[in-house]
Formats: structure tokens, sequence, C-alpha cells
């Protein structure tokens, strides 16, 4: 389900940064754990680079364990929202209504 929006997928995180550097997006929807760059590191780079108007929505499933205290609050802090896997389709189209307000 797309929600009526226009989605496009990217294979990696670099992948993600060509993409978002060539066209503009209002949303981007990254997982933590990509090959290549990672989404905190893609955020951060987009960030650094003067996307400021971009929303970012952060999926990751293992960020209790493997990031710090200071490293997960960090991500929060980066995105608009984070969700932790498992999460619903419902949880996705409630941010996404939320950004787009």
């Amino acid at each position: 389900m797309h929600f009526g929006l226009q989605v496009e997928e990217a294979l990696d995180g670099q992948q993600a940064y060509e993409k978002i550097k060539l066209k503009k997006y209002d949303i981007v929807i990254t997982d933590l754990k990509m090959p290549k760059l990672s989404g905190d590191a893609l955020i951060r780079k987009l960030i650094n680079e003067g996307h400021n108007d971009l929303k970012f929505i952060v999926i990751t499933g293992g960020i209790a364990t493997e990031y710090s205290k200071e490293q997960r609050d960090q991500i929060r802090n980066l995105a608009h929202y984070y969700f932790k896997k498992p999460y619903s389709e419902n949880q996705i189209y409630q941010a996404i209504s939320e950004i787009l307000e």
C-alpha cells in the first residue's frame, strides 16, 4: 500500500543518497542497517549538505542492543519518527499523515 504517494526504493544507503541528490523528496523512510551507507549516516550526510526540508522516518530492529543510549538518543533526534520492528502499515501511514499536514 502506498497511501496515494509516489514511492521509490533504493537497494542500499548509497543508492538512496544518489537518488536524493538528483530529485526532491518530501519523506525518506530508512532502516538503520543498510549496506554501503547506514541510515543514520545517510540522514547526517543529507542534513549536513543542506537537505533540511526532508523529513525522516527511521526503522530498526536492533538499536537497543547494538547502539549505546547516547547513540540511540542521537538517532531519535535526527528522525521525525522512529519505529522498532515489527511495525504496522498503520503506524507508517499515521507518521506520513502527520508529516504532510
